[in-house]
């Protein structure tokens, strides 16, 4: 089960990527009293490992908008820890599309 204040939201990201719902737990929607919640949605079936990265190649954040503009190459970050060890178990990375070469050379 997972927290959500006020409303749970229709579609999770982790950056610009959508958590297909298979990844997620039901979620609990909480109030401005924390014992007063509901449940919403039901469990997906998960994934069996200790962290999972999404990778995306997205224009968006500090990506150049044109080929050869000045910017990231990449860009990352966690977007889920752990309760009980602050440790991350999900997060991704985005790749910018007009940072990367499609040849060789």
């Amino acid at each position: 089960l997972r927290f959500c204040y006020n409303m749970c939201e229709n579609i999770s990201t982790c950056g610009q990527i959508t958590i297909p719902p298979d990844h997620l737990k039901r979620c609990g929607e909480c109030g401005t009293v924390f014992s007063q919640c509901n449940e919403s949605g039901s469990d997906g079936a998960g994934v069996n490992t200790s962290f999972i990265l999404y990778v995306s190649a997205i224009t968006y954040g500090s990506c150049p908008t044109v080929s050869g503009g000045s910017g990231s190459l990449a860009f990352a970050s966690s977007c889920q820890m752990e309760d009980q060890f602050d440790r991350p178990i999900a997060g991704y990375i985005n790749f910018c599309p007009f940072s990367l070469e499609s040849e060789y050379t």
